[in-house]
């Protein structure tokens, strides 16, 4: 009797054992098999290219934070020989969470894989790390020693996460790049340039813009300068604001333009005032932040001919982007808005089409007094205009049109208006059904049978 407890203590001790050796084996494989996303890619902030490596030896001094956990890294080991590239993913941003220099190594590792897809998730890895820790030092020194490594496919991408960590340490490399023959270098270093952005980065810019016919390059050239924003920036901008390249002017305008700065405005408005800009920096400049300002201070001038002015109306109500926000587009329609009473009737027509064009809140209450007009062409142009604009709460204004001596523009009234008629426009409605013309006689029978229905 008294061995009997000590079997039923032992099968309990096994029992025990087990159960725990499980426990742990479930959990052990629960973390390595779960992957949470980063909340952060570097893909997000950087474009993708395509690569090949070369092996960095870790300084043993460096300071990291050390895991107490290191079953990550037999996982992640173990990781780099599955076949399946997802699972090579996975493991890649699995190190996000062990920022250390075990990560490192193994981030190095596989940048040697033979999927772009891999290499590239381990340089945007490698950039994660180094810019949410303080090993960014040592990160930065593997991604520039891969950017230098023209055996290594994916340069350019570990070229760009570099920037991101480095700034202005990494220009040397970043000249190396400009100096290539062909426009993928030249594309890598003008988008690292941007991540940079230091005034440091203006003499690059400048050779970039003298070396370089892309024009999706150059553009970018012009973006950067503006952002950057320093009097020598400003002066490279404005000395391609009269280039004799058609796109490097209107680029270079647009980039001036984006700052929406009083003085800058204003050499602007000078510039088209002297006839300085040709039609696509012109065009630009109507759909820039500093239209308002600009064109606003320019068509008040005294100075500037009706026909300038007449054409620069012209522009804005074919470029100025009815789409844009409605600050901007209201802003705009109050800067034209004095024109619409010039004496020029020329001036006065475009100004009603640009007022239509650019849009903005208040359109229908600045064009709807020039249907009173003398001039039956502005009648005429106002009703145009007004198509888009009629609501339930305006169309009234537009009933008395019915009668104008012009027939196109009684009709055009008509069919503004024909969709908002109610039981309050019955006498309008029977006095227009014996109008003498017979397209509006015609509808207007047809309005006032559907009005009494009703």
């Amino acid at each position: 009797m008294g061995h009997i407890p000590s079997k039923l203590a032992l099968r309990w001790f096994v029992g025990l054992a087990v159960f725990a050796a499980i426990g742990y084996a479930s959990i052990k494989y629960y973390r390595q098999s779960k992957v949470e996303p980063p909340t952060t890619t570097i893909q997000e902030k950087a474009e993708k290219a395509s690569v090949i490596p070369t092996e960095v030896q870790l300084d043993a001094t460096q300071e990291t934070v050390q895991d107490p956990d290191s079953s990550w890294i037999e996982a992640t080991t173990k990781a780099l020989a599955d076949p399946n590239v997802s699972a090579r993913v996975q493991a890649i941003l699995s190190l996000r969470k062990h920022p250390s220099s075990e990560a490192i190594n193994l981030l190095l590792k596989f940048l040697d894989d033979n999927d772009g897809v891999v290499v590239s998730e381990a340089i945007d890895t490698l950039g994660y790390i180094g810019l949410n820790s303080d090993l960014g030092d040592l990160v930065y020194e593997m991604l520039e020693k891969r950017a230098r490594d023209k055996a290594f496919a994916l340069r350019g991408h570990a070229l760009i996460t570099a920037a991101m960590i480095g700034k202005d340490r990494l220009l040397p490399v970043v000249s190396d790049f400009m100096f290539e023959q062909t426009d993928s270098g030249k594309g890598f270093a003008v988008r690292s340039l941007s991540l940079i952005g230091s005034p440091a980065c203006v003499p690059h810019l400048g050779i970039l813009l003298d070396q370089s016919e892309d024009s999706e390059i150059r553009r970018n050239c012009f973006n950067i300068l503006a952002n950057i924003n320093t009097p020598e920036a400003l002066d490279l901008l404005q000395e391609y604001v009269v280039s004799s390249n058609d796109r490097d002017q209107a680029a270079s305008a647009l980039a001036l333009s984006r700052l929406n700065m009083p003085e800058l405005n204003e050499m602007l408005a000078n510039k088209i005032q002297n006839q300085e800009l040709e039609k696509d920096a012109i065009q630009a400049l109507a759909s820039s932040p500093a239209a308002p300002d600009i064109f606003g201070d320019l068509l008040q001038r005294e100075e500037v001919e009706n026909e300038q002015k007449a054409s620069c109306l012209k522009t804005l109500a074919k470029y100025s982007s009815s789409h844009g926000p409605s600050e901007r587009r209201t802003s705009l329609k109050e800067a034209v808005e004095p024109l619409l009473y010039s004496p020029d009737s020329t001036v006065e027509k475009e100004a009603i089409r640009a007022i239509a064009g650019i849009g903005g809140v208040g359109t229908d209450e600045a064009l709807i007094p020039k249907l009173e007009s003398k001039d039956p062409e502005v009648r005429k142009e106002t009703a145009f205009s007004l198509i888009g604009y009629v609501t339930p709460k305006n169309y009234k204004a537009l009933l008395d049109v019915l009668w104008d001596d012009d027939q196109e523009t009684r009709r055009i009234a008509l069919m503004c208006v024909e969709q908002f008629v109610d039981g309050s426009d019955r006498e309008t409605l029977e006095k227009a059904r014996d109008h003498e013309d017979e397209l509006i006689s015609k509808h207007a029978g047809m309005l006032l049978d559907q009005v009494l229905r009703k």
